[in-house]
């Protein structure tokens, strides 16, 4: 209970005027529940009134000065004489002045004497027993296992040589649902064969519906031996937009599904639209019968055949494509770029700008070098009448043959 007291006989008083104080000691009047008085601007400012509130309404609190703190004390609401357990008592129910330790028992489906025992109901299904606490119950309603949730009136009669319903004793071979046929399951009832005998609309020769249930007790649900297409919920093969064969769950009016809800397959190698996306064994390697790359014996990608399966022609059945000028064996005929002038950067003769042979590399795109791109020999030969070097001089006009013996 959310109440301060302030236990003191001393009035609180003004505290200090202002302009008379220096520090909080000048301010300070010597309580403790009316806070702590503060020195601001040589003026004295009353502190906060202390909180003792608990938040428990079974208390009642109060700020006490002689022992300078916060108690708390617990209150009977209910006026029984019997403390809330919430602050140390041993009142279950202090909202209630019938509810206490020792109170006698009433037949309300409440723990009245705080044992933690409701006795007219052990097992806490909502039926009351007939053990003393409740005298007036009609005989229908009376618990008869006041120990077992499981069993109470009107509860289900399932074949467990027990009276789960409190009638006529152990009925489990009895017709429950009164359609007739008893409980199939039942060892004390052969010959029983009524597969739901908690539902009168359930037994052999009922009418199927299309309700996901056996309603005729013949193992099966409702089918096409019972007028219908499919079983409810059940996934059957259905035909696809494109007319394949595909998937679908049983309609609610256990019907073939159709349309956009049968689920079209996985495309195969049939040489058909089997997922319905307009292109044919679109997600197979290859479509059978038609050309398509595959690997060639020297590892290079040639073209063949696409097989039966959808798979690429096997190497000795691919043909290799032609050589191409990138420095490898393309046709397979362990030669390397043979169709064309030379290899590239490989070591070929050329003409220089000035007309006389050299060697330079052969280009990436398989030509020989342009005489702008062959680099010019040194003048080493000094009798050949020609401008090796391409400097204008020939021979011994050229200084790198001034040493040779044939100049002199």
């Amino acid at each position: 209970m959310a109440i301060t007291v302030l236990a003191a006989l001393i009035v609180y008083g003004p505290g200090c005027s202002k302009g008379e104080c220096d520090s909080d000691e000048d301010c300070d009047d010597g309580l403790y529940c009316n806070g702590h008085e503060t020195c601001q601007n040589s003026e004295c400012i009353n502190g906060r009134i202390r909180d003792c509130d608990d938040g428990n309404d079974a208390t009642q609190d109060l700020c006490d000065e002689s022992v300078r703190g916060c108690v708390h004390e617990c209150l009977d609401l209910d006026g029984d004489g019997h403390l809330s357990f919430t602050c140390g008592g041993d009142d279950c129910d202090d909202a209630d002045a019938d509810v206490y330790p020792g109170a006698p028992e009433r037949c309300n489906g409440l723990d009245d004497d705080c044992d933690t025992v409701v006795e007219e109901d052990q097992d806490g299904d909502g039926y009351y027993n007939d053990g003393g606490v409740c005298t007036d119950l009609d005989p229908a309603d009376v618990d008869c296992d006041d120990s077992n949730r499981g069993v109470h009136p009107g509860a289900p009669e399932p074949c467990n040589d027990r009276d789960d319903n409190c009638v006529l004793g152990t009925d489990d071979e009895a017709d429950t649902d009164g359609d007739g046929h008893v409980e199939i399951d039942c060892a004390s009832s052969p010959g029983g064969d009524d597969c739901d005998d908690e539902d009168g609309g359930v037994h052999p020769g009922a009418d199927e519906v299309c309700n996901g249930v056996d309603d005729d007790c013949d193992g099966e649900c409702e089918g096409v031996d019972d007028g219908f297409e499919c079983c409810m919920d059940e996934i059957v093969a259905c035909d696809t937009v494109c007319d394949s064969i595909g998937s679908g769950s049983c309609t609610s009016g256990c019907l073939i599904p159709t349309g956009e809800d049968c689920v079209p397959p996985e495309e195969i190698c049939n040489g058909e639209d089997d997922d319905c996306d307009d292109v044919v064994d679109n997600d197979l390697p290859c479509v059978a019968g038609e050309i398509a790359d595959c690997e060639t014996t020297c590892g290079t990608i040639g073209r063949g055949t696409c097989t039966e399966e959808c798979r690429p022609a096997p190497v000795d059945a691919c043909n290799p494509p032609d050589e191409e000028c990138n420095g490898e064996d393309d046709d397979c005929n362990e030669l390397v770029d043979e169709t064309f002038p030379c290899v590239p950067g490989s070591v070929v003769s050329c003409e220089t700008i000035c007309g006389t042979s050299s060697t330079a590399l052969c280009t990436i795109d398989c030509q020989f070098p342009s005489a702008s791109t062959c680099t010019p020999a040194s003048e080493l030969d000094c009798m050949d009448f020609e401008d090796n070097d391409c400097d204008g001089l020939e021979d011994c006009l050229d200084e790198d043959c001034w040493l040779d013996p044939w100049c002199g």
